[in-house]
């Protein structure tokens, strides 16, 4: 399966956010544009946590001004998250943009009525110190689950692009610091996918569905990687937003990683299911700090085995990437490798490159 460029559907207006029946679109994503009141260049990640908050958690924020109940839900819970944004990417024209998936029924509804709230009242927004006129979004995608599960196939292989840094929680015993990995881990990225998915998804205990436990076994015993591209890129930028900089990972991984499901117990429909979550993760994003531009994730191809892989996917994921400043490094000095994490050549060797 070779999924096509996403091309803009509509333009809202302000009206109205979807273009299906209430209740019948989720998940979906947004463009928005940002026009800067004065001459500066914020970079990808300075305004991370004001859009987080102006988006999904200020109480004069869009969401909670749709929706305060929902907004104060999703704030208590550190586990739920409504939805995904991207970094600021610089447009040729000099404007800004980035892009918010909503992820729920009751999300999409109370962020279109406080879209119109907030926007109508007032275009222009605070960010840090800078100033900002904000359009009303560019309406990109709109799916339901049924739509991501009828096109999903019983793929064998499974081809992802992350084009921020992705890290993930390991586990860890309380009171001890909370600690990171930035490794491709195909049992904590699939577990990502399929908790936001319970998540969003209002059918959560339907039969046609895998349960956590059941996916843990599979994903285990009969998932692998077998190819990836990439590397790891150092997340100090994080270090500036935050106050408790040791809380924080210090590096995400950036590339492109192949999962192959071997042949087994693995049912049809169980294959499906993963192709599923792998589609599913296009919205939902991959680890931690979604809402802060970490994790975003692509599907670039799903197929069979005995189908040929296509090729080129460093290109893209590199082009993915360099949209918010992830520029590619190059070769690196075989005295710096040694210490490095080189994904581009499969050596493993703890550190992160430079």
């Amino acid at each position: 399966m070779s999924l096509s460029v996403r091309q803009p559907l509509a333009t809202w207006t302000g009206e109205l956010i979807f273009t299906q029946e209430a209740g019948q679109v989720m998940p979906s994503r947004l463009r928005f544009v940002l026009e800067p009141c004065a001459a500066h260049t914020p970079k990808a990640y300075q305004h991370a946590i004001g859009l987080q908050s102006l988006l999904f958690y200020d109480r004069d924020g869009f969401l909670s001004l749709g929706n305060l109940k929902v907004a104060d839900r999703y704030h208590d819970d550190d586990k739920a998250c409504p939805g995904t944004i991207s970094p600021l990417e610089v447009l040729p024209d000099g404007r800004y943009a980035f892009e918010v998936t909503l992820l729920s029924k009751e999300v999409e509804e109370a962020f279109a009525e406080g879209v119109q709230v907030r926007l109508k009242k007032n275009p222009k927004i605070m960010l840090g110190r800078d100033q900002f006129f904000c359009h009303f979004p560019e309406y990109l995608e709109q799916l339901s689950f049924d739509d991501l599960w009828d096109g999903a196939i019983s793929a064998t292989e499974l081809q992802l692009l992350f084009f921020t840094p992705t890290t993930n929680h390991l586990s860890t015993a309380r009171p001890q610091p909370k600690k990171y990995s930035p490794l491709p881990d195909p049992w904590r990225y699939f577990r990502s996918w399929h908790q936001s998915w319970y998540t969003a998804e209002p059918r959560k205990n339907q039969e046609s569905f895998l349960a956590e436990s059941r996916l843990q076994i599979i994903v285990n015993n009969y998932v692998e990687i077998v190819d990836f591209q990439g590397r790891t890129e150092p997340l100090s930028f994080l270090f500036r937003l935050k106050r408790e900089p040791p809380t924080l990972p210090a590096a995400g991984f950036l590339g492109q990683v192949t999962f192959q499901i071997l042949q087994g117990a693995v049912t049809e429909q169980e294959k499906r299911c993963l192709a599923t979550l792998a589609r599913y993760a296009d919205f939902c994003g991959t680890g931690i700090g979604k809402a802060l531009g970490l994790g975003q994730t692509k599907l670039a191809w799903a197929g069979t085995s005995g189908q040929k892989r296509p090729g080129g996917c460093r290109e893209n994921w590199e082009t993915l990437a360099a949209r918010f400043g992830f520029l590619s490094r190059g070769k690196v000095p075989q005295a710096r490798r040694q210490q490095s994490l080189s994904f581009v050549t499969g050596e493993c060797t703890p550190g992160v490159t430079p």
